[in-house]
């Protein structure tokens, strides 16, 4: 009974060691934690803060670019949806008085609005807990 015991945990080992160590996991497992790097250069950008609670804050960081895209996350093209790489689907439009209106929904299908106003570095979020105003756009 205890050779059937251990036979069993080297028969588990095994199969553990390899999965781990087959091909296509180990391919997901490193394509999963690569960050891509872009070399932006921005014609307007600004960092905001929302105090969403008394404990919580967000912080979201936007801009455009000189070749004409709006940058959050990763740069992409105006009046087109586009998915990023935390899978978020992104879609942004200029609006009145240069206002850029974002639109943002999770992997949870979860909806959120940022308006940015580049010019008077003022910013509006709003998703499922409210209406925030950014005091502190840089």
């Amino acid at each position: 009974m205890l050779q059937v015991a251990e036979i069993f945990r080297t028969i588990i080992f095994l199969l553990i060691l390899l999965i781990i160590l087959h091909p296509s996991f180990v391919n997901s497992a490193s394509q999963s934690s690569v960050s891509k790097q872009y070399n932006v250069q921005f014609e307007k950008k600004m960092t905001c803060i929302f105090k969403t609670s008394n404990q919580n804050k967000d912080i979201f960081q936007a801009g455009l670019t000189k070749d004409g895209k709006f940058f959050f996350e990763e740069p992409f093209p105006l009046n087109k949806k586009f998915s990023t790489v935390s899978q978020k689907t992104l879609f942004v439009k200029k609006g009145w008085w240069g206002n850029y209106e974002l639109e943002i929904i999770n992997r949870r299908n979860k909806k959120s609005k940022l308006i940015f106003n580049f010019e008077n570095k003022t910013s509006e979020l709003m998703n499922e807990k409210g209406k925030f105003k950014s005091k502190d756009c840089l």
